[in-house]
Formats: structure tokens, C-alpha cells, sequence
């Protein structure tokens, strides 16, 4: 693994820490693409790094550096008219980079999103190198705040009834602050219906195996160095902090899935 930037330690950094741990270290110039990069800031540590790195996502939300950078990102062909509805046919998913392309391809939180999974495995596949890894993490169906719009079991408990509970209650997300209760539960109804997308581990490995020779959990090995201690130490700060429950439904280990080919 390379050294630490200078400047500090940031997400890529604890991301190539643990994929140590799972026995992969990155080296100098590897070729890496972030499936679901978001604003690309994931892209830009890793190329700061030292690293090959580029970023796809299915909506062009990049917040590039220099026009020029526009060569490192590319997103869907035909752009979505709303960016929170993620759904799409399998067969939408194309990732415009040769075959066994990259040494590295992951994704952070996007597989509860991803309507058309078995196109995205599809592409992680054919896009890796021999030897290469993908790696994914996102969060339980099953987990005790629901991470996006924080209902209690909202992964699992989607009735209606269920979501203006928690609305009439007072439960937002950062976004909903000035909604009614009414819009609230309205939100996030129309959230569950186009923006998430939550599977059983069962079926999210079985779709992996589809497409890469082996497939497999990883949560142990991954979190390998994340301690107790510091877990109690992050509940207590995101308590005291300025959006307490945002916080807290950040703190819970993800689902953690390797794939590579043989």
C-alpha cells in the first residue's frame, strides 16, 4: 500500500488500509474506477495518490477541479429526468472502458440503490482484470436506523402506516427539516419505491456469482482493525453532534462483498 498523503488521512486511504487487511495491496499506478462516484471526490484522492483512477456513476453530479478532469469520469448514456429514481433495466448499465480494464473496482453504498444489480455485477466483471478485485459495501436491509431517510427498520418495515409514525414523531433526515410530517412520510414512500432497492445478502452474492468466479462476505476481515473503543467513542461524539441520528445510523458496520475472477 502506498504511504500516507502528507496532508492527512482520508476515506481512500481507510479504504486501501482495509483491503489490506483483506490481503490486497495497491501498487503504484494501479488502474481503479469508482462504480457510483457521486461528486468524484473518492476519484480525485486516489489520483492524488498516485493512482489510475476514474469514476462512473448513473447521473453526472461530479464537482470536477478543471474542465480537463472531464476525461477521468463518464456516467449513463441517456441521464436520468429525477437523480434520486434509480431504477433502470439491467441492460442500461454500460460502463464505457475496455474489458479487463482495471486492478480495482469498487463501490461504496450503491448496491442498496441499484435497481438493475445484475447488470452492475455484469460490468464490475467484465471491466476486471485477472487478479484484479471488486469490492462493495453497503448497508443491512436489516439495519436499526434505516441510513438514508433514518426510520427505525425502515429497510425491512415499509408500510405506509409504519413511515408517517415516524414522521408524526419527528424522524428526518438532514433534508426534511422543514417538512410537514405529511411530506415527510410522502418523501420517503416515494423513496423506497424509486431510490431503494434492498435485497436479502442471499440473493446479492448469488447475483455476484453470476458473473465472478468467487464471491464472498467479508465483514470480518475487513472492519479488522475497528475496535470497540473507538465505535463507543463515535456513538458518544455523533450524539453530541449537530445531527445526532445522521450520525449515529453511520456508525454500524456495513455488508462487505468481494468478488474476483480466478
Amino acid at each position: 500500500m502506498r504511504p500516507l498523503h502528507p496532508n492527512g488521512f482520508n476515506a481512500a486511504h481507510a479504504l486501501l488500509r482495509s483491503m489490506a487487511n483483506l490481503g490486497w495491496y495497491a501498487f503504484p499506478g494501479a488502474r481503479i474506477l469508482d462504480f457510483g462516484c457521486g461528486d468524484g471526490a473518492r476519484v480525485y484522492q486516489f489520483r492524488d495518490e498516485g493512482f489510475d483512477a476514474y469514476g462512473f456513476d448513473m447521473s453526472d453530479t461530479v464537482a470536477l477541479r478543471a474542465p480537463d478532469d472531464r476525461a477521468f469520469f463518464s456516467a449513463l448514456e441517456k441521464p436520468r429526468e429525477n437523480w434520486s429514481d434509480t431504477r433502470m433495466p439491467d441492460d442500461a448499465v454500460r460502463v464505457p472502458h475496455d474489458d479487463a480494464s482495471f486492478d480495482f473496482v469498487f463501490s461504496e453504498t450503491v448496491i442498496e440503490h441499484c435497481y438493475a444489480l445484475d447488470g452492475m455485477m455484469r460490468e464490475c466483471a467484465r471491466l476486471l482484470k485477472p487478479g484484479g478485485i471488486s469490492l462493495h459495501t453497503y448497508p443491512s436491509r436489516n439495519a436499526v436506523l434505516e441510513p438514508h431517510f433514518l426510520v427505525p427498520f425502515g429497510g425491512r418495515i415499509q408500510d405506509d402506516r409504519w413511515l408517517k409514525l415516524w414522521a408524526t414523531l419527528g424522524v428526518r433526515n438532514w433534508g426534511q427539516r422543514e417538512m410537514t410530517a405529511a411530506q415527510a412520510a410522502y418523501h420517503n414512500r416515494f423513496y423506497l419505491d424509486s431510490g431503494i432497492c434492498y435485497r436479502s445478502n442471499d440473493e446479492i452474492i448469488a447475483t455476484a456469482r453470476k458473473h465472478f468466479n468467487h464471491a464472498r462476505f467479508v465483514d470480518r476481515e475487513y472492519y479488522a482493525d475497528d475496535g470497540r473503543a473507538e465505535r463507543l467513542r463515535r456513538y458518544w461524539r455523533a450524539i453530541r453532534s449537530e445531527k445526532p441520528l445522521e450520525e449515529i445510523a453511520a456508525i454500524p458496520r456495513l455488508c462487505i462483498l468481494m468478488a474476483r475472477h480466478a
